[in-house]
């Protein structure tokens, strides 16, 4: 799914998905963590964490680094 699918697939897939968990909100976001929309996100919706209560989802906190591009007359020095 995190490829390039067609319209019509992902249509039908949440509509299997609504099926099954006779919830279109629930399905949207699982069809969406199934696509890859909720890697790297600051935040998380609270239907992605009910997923995670279901068993339907895994949850990992990893800590982010930023970076930004120097001013250019820092280096650092070499130890001899």
């Amino acid at each position: 799914m995190e490829g390039n699918p067609t319209r019509e697939l992902v249509s039908e897939m949440r509509g299997h998905l609504e099926n099954i968990l006779k919830d279109a909100e629930l399905a949207a976001v699982l069809l969406a963590l199934l696509r890859g929309k909720y890697n790297n996100v600051p935040r998380l919706p609270k239907s992605v964490h009910k997923l995670e209560d279901m068993g339907l989802a895994t949850i990992e906190k990893i800590p982010y680094y930023n970076a930004k591009p120097g001013s250019g007359n820092t280096r650092r020095k070499r130890r001899r």
